[in-house]
This record gives structure tokens, C-alpha cells and sequence, in this order.
């Protein structure tokens, strides 16, 4: 028992100079760590703003008054840990001055290594944890939205204790009943310490936030995504020209939308004249490859969405994405560039054609070579083949037909005083029909789905089963 009281002094032998100066140390570098996480986390903010075109798509840079403080109280308990272990290391570095072999020698030694231990398997598996999110998020590949706060609470309260724990291990094995009030003073010290801490604002987030607000224009202006069932994830994201057409919050007028081309305010004069601009910065491969990704609020009236897609043919563009809320994807339906793709409508108006713009022949020239099927939107309701139709008919109705001829054509009349929801809705249905023919076609032929098809047997297929619209 006197051996053990003996170890036990020598083992804790600090003078108060040095117990203070180990304070100090522990102070200082956990404010270092604190002002690291805290900037990175800003940078962090910063960096996906600038990437994402300012903030158009992700919602979760815009931090409340909460998630701040529960960060901001996060980095504060690590950064306090990393000042324990600076100011353990400090204390105990005496181990040195003892002869080895010796029991205080050996003590001091574990206690040394086990702090070092807990530093370097933290910093280890938390930078790679920090390179896989960021590598999934840079690549836009995450499905989901990643949130810490509040679903990882009860983690990030586990981790700490564990970490702290696992500290004071080798320091409970031999200071036996004299360790619990260095643990219990340890404890109080960093709770009260981390807190004080965490009410620093190194940098003004709300000034952040203010930025990414003013910038968003699905924030500014009215743009509330329509469902669709179908949808397709555009891969190339640098071969993309973000379209945003909307009216401010809450009016719905007669006057003509606001137009933003790659969030840059344009009008439907000089609309033309944009687009070759931002066409002229790609080669002549990657302009037949753009997407113009349209970003529509679902109430807006067609006949706005006709006018933009008309000026986007005329401009030389092929190929556009409707913006779309995936239907079947709940809380993951915030995948950037989740669109309806589809090849752009024909150019019927001659004045908006550019000089290098080819002719297309106009739908009664086509008479003769394909079996049309009218289908017709209006106000009062679905008309297929003349007929009216509920919504749900038109997979079956589209069905018959093509079974029927195998020169099909959907001519396709949406009025223009529908709205965008049920524009995107009718596309919807008719893709999920011409996917799911070409689906029970690969399963009868290969057992397999058609995007599970190589390159090669998809063209096949297609061939078989075109997107045969034609929109009047």
C-alpha cells in the first residue's frame, strides 16, 4: 500500500509552475484546433458554393442558429481533447529523467504512448472519413443528403466519450483511486472550456448565410420542381447550361418570366445572342453533347415553356432536361441534375433560325411514313386519338398502338394554358412506356433490364422501340 501511495506521488510529481504551463499549452492548442475545424468548415461552405453555382442546389450551406452552435460545441469537445493530450504529453514527458525499467519509468512511458495512441488512430481514421465525403460530394455522386446534425448526434457524443476514455485507460491502471479526480476535473474543465469556446465566431456564418440567400435564385424567385416517375441522372455535369425561367415569389402574371442562363439574368431579346456565347466556349464535339437543364416551377403556364424551348432550338441547342422532384425518392430527391432528357422540339418559327441552322421538314410532310397517334392536353382534360382519356389510359393506349405499328408516331398537343406540372407529367408517362416496352423486350430476350444492357444491345433495342414524339 505504501509502494502503490509512493508510485501514485511521484507519478503526479508536477510542480505548479508546471501544471500551470501545462494549462496554458492545453488552452492554446485547443483554440489552434477549434480555429482549424471552424475555418475549414466556412472554406468548406465556400468552396461547394462556388462549385455548385452559387448554392442553387444545396440547401444544407444555410446553417440555423442550432446547427451552428452544435458544430461549433462539436469542434470545441475535440479540440479540447487534443489540448488534454498536448498538455498530458507535457506533464508526463519527465519519463526521461527516470531510469528505464523502472515502474515510473514504464508508467509514465504507457501513458505517453496511449495519448499519442489516441491522437494519431483519431486523426488517422477522421482524415479519411473527410476525404471519402469529400471525394463523393466533388463528384456529386452522393444519392442522399449527408446531414450531421441532428441524425449524427448520439455518434459524435459516443466518440468523445470513448476518446476520453481511452485517455485516461493506462492513467486508471496505475494511479488506481487518485485517478478519478484528475478524470473528473479533466471532464468538468473540458465541458466548461469547450463551451466557452464555442460561442467564438471566427468568422460571421449569418453574413455567409446572407450571401448564399441573396445568390439562390430558386430562394429569390418562385421555382417549386414538378414529380415525375422517370427521370435520368445527367453524368457529364461540365457539358450541362442551367436554365432557370421564373417569376418572383408568389406572382404569377401575364408578363414575360425572368430568364437566367447559368445564373446570369437574360431576356428573351437578346436570349439568342447568350446562348452562342456560352456555346462558343466548348469545341465542336461538346456543343452536339449540352444539356440545357430547364429549371421550371410546375405551376408556370406552357405557353412561356414552348417560347424558351423555341428560342433553345433556334440557338443551336439539341438536347434539354427538365428539371424534375423524383417521385420514388423521398428524402433522396435532391440529386443535382435529376432530369427528364429529352432531344429539343422542332424550330417552327423561319426568323429565329441561325444562318448555319438546317431546315426540318414540318409534321404533314411526314404523312405517309408513320402511323400518327394524337394525344392532346387541354384545360378540360386528356384526348387520345380524339377520344377522351384519364391520365392513367395513356400507358395502355400507347401500348395498343405500338404493337400495332411499328412506324409509330406520338404527335403530341399540350395547350398552352396548362400548366408545367402536367407538361412534364405527359413526358413522364410516355418515356416510363417506351422504357418499359424496351425493358420486357430485354427481359424476354436476355433475362436482363435495359440499362443493364452493354452500349451495343441498348442501340439495338432502341432502334426497335424509338421515342417516336412529335410536339405540335
Amino acid at each position: 500500500m505504501i509502494r502503490q501511495k509512493l508510485i501514485q506521488r511521484k507519478l503526479f510529481d508536477f510542480t505548479r509552475r508546471k501544471f500551470i504551463g501545462g494549462i496554458i499549452l492545453a488552452l492554446l492548442t485547443s483554440f489552434c484546433w477549434y480555429s482549424f475545424f471552424y475555418i475549414a468548415r466556412e472554406t468548406m461552405r465556400i468552396g461547394i458554393y462556388w462549385r455548385t453555382h452559387h448554392a442553387t442546389y444545396y440547401e444544407f450551406l444555410i446553417l440555423t442558429d442550432e446547427e451552428v452552435f452544435f458544430y461549433n460545441f462539436i469542434f470545441a469537445l475535440i479540440s479540447s481533447l487534443f489540448g488534454l493530450c498536448t498538455c498530458f504529453q507535457f506533464l508526463f514527458q519527465r519519463a526521461k529523467q527516470y531510469k528505464e525499467k523502472t515502474i515510473n519509468y514504464i508508467n509514465r512511458t504507457a501513458i505517453l504512448t496511449d495519448i499519442s495512441g489516441v491522437n494519431s488512430i483519431f486523426l488517422h481514421w477522421f482524415s479519411r472519413l473527410i476525404v471519402i465525403f469529400a471525394i463523393i460530394s466533388g463528384m456529386n455522386q452522393a444519392w442522399c443528403y449527408f446531414q450531421l446534425y441532428p441524425a449524427w448526434n448520439i455518434f459524435w457524443a459516443l466518440l468523445i466519450i470513448v476518446l476520453f476514455l481511452e485517455m485516461f485507460k493506462t492513467i486508471r491502471k496505475v494511479a488506481f483511486r487518485e485517478s478519478r479526480q484528475w478524470l473528473l476535473f479533466s471532464a468538468a474543465s473540458i465541458i466548461v472550456w469547450s463551451f466557452l469556446l464555442s460561442q467564438i465566431q471566427l468568422i460571421d456564418y449569418k453574413t455567409l448565410n446572407n450571401i448564399f440567400l441573396n445568390s439562390s435564385i430558386t430562394r429569390k424567385y418562385c421555382i417549386e420542381y414538378p414529380e415525375s416517375g422517370y427521370y435520368r441522372k445527367i453524368e457529364n455535369i461540365s457539358l450541362t447550361m442551367d436554365i432557370h425561367m421564373c417569376f418572383p415569389l408568389g406572382v404569377i402574371s401575364d408578363s414575360l418570366p425572368k430568364i437566367f442562363v447559368n445564373q446570369k439574368e437574360s431576356g428573351f431579346d437578346n436570349f439568342y445572342k447568350i446562348i452562342k456565347e456560352k456555346l462558343e466556349e466548348y469545341n465542336e464535339f461538346d456543343r452536339r453533347l449540352i444539356t440545357a437543364v430547364l429549371h421550371i416551377d410546375r405551376q408556370m403556364p406552357v405557353k412561356y415553356v414552348k417560347l424558351l424551348q423555341e428560342h433553345l432550338s433556334c440557338s443551336g441547342l439539341s438536347r434539354i432536361g427538365n428539371k424534375v422532384f423524383p417521385a420514388d425518392q423521398g428524402k433522396c430527391a435532391w440529386v443535382y441534375h435529376c432530369a427528364l432528357i429529352r432531344m429539343l422540339p422542332l424550330c417552327s418559327n423561319p426568323e429565329l433560325y441561325p444562318p448555319d441552322f438546317p431546315p426540318l421538314p414540318p409534321l404533314q410532310n411526314m404523312e405517309g411514313e408513320y402511323e400518327q397517334l394524337p394525344v392532346q392536353l387541354t384545360s378540360d382534360g386528356l384526348y387520345i386519338n380524339g377520344k377522351s382519356q384519364d391520365m392513367q389510359d395513356l400507358d395502355r393506349s400507347v401500348r395498343d398502338f405500338v404493337d400495332k405499328h411499328s412506324n409509330y408516331l406520338i404527335v403530341l398537343n399540350i395547350d398552352d394554358n396548362c400548366d408545367y406540372e402536367s407538361y412534364v407529367r405527359i413526358y413522364s408517362i410516355l418515356f416510363q412506356t417506351f422504357y418499359g416496352l424496351r425493358d420486357d423486350l430485354s427481359i424476354t430476350k436476355y433475362k436482363q433490364k435495359f440499362d443493364d444492357l452493354s452500349y451495343e444491345q441498348q442501340d439495338t433495342f432502341k432502334l426497335v422501340f424509338p421515342v417516336a414524339i412529335y410536339e405540335q
